[in-house]
C-alpha cells in the first residue's frame, strides 16, 4: 500500500499491459484464502485476469514519466 498512490502497469504473459492509475481501478480478494484472480475497471476498460498470468509490474516515475520495473518473475508470489 503506497501513499500517495503511484500509477503502475501490469504486464501479462500474452503481451497485454494494463495501467492502474488509481487504487480503486483494481480489485482482488487478498489473504491466505484469497482468489488468484483480479479485476480492472478504468474508463471503458473492464478487464479480468489471474495473477498467474502476470509477468512483470512497473511503477511510473513521476520525475521522468518512465516505467521503472519493480517485479519481473516467471510466477508472481501469492498476494496474501
Amino acid at each position: 500500500h503506497e501513499v500517495p498512490f503511484r500509477a503502475f502497469v501490469i504486464s501479462l504473459e500474452n503481451g497485454q499491459t494494463v495501467t492502474i492509475e488509481h487504487p480503486e481501478n483494481i480489485a482482488f480478494e487478498p489473504g491466505e484464502n484469497g482468489s488468484q484472480d483480479f479485476y480492472v475497471l478504468t474508463g471503458r476498460l473492464h478487464f479480468y485476469s489471474s495473477f498467474a498470468a502476470v509477468t512483470s509490474i512497473a511503477l511510473l516515475d513521476q520525475l521522468t514519466q518512465t516505467w521503472l520495473p519493480i517485479l519481473a518473475a516467471t510466477k508472481i508470489p501469492n498476494v496474501a
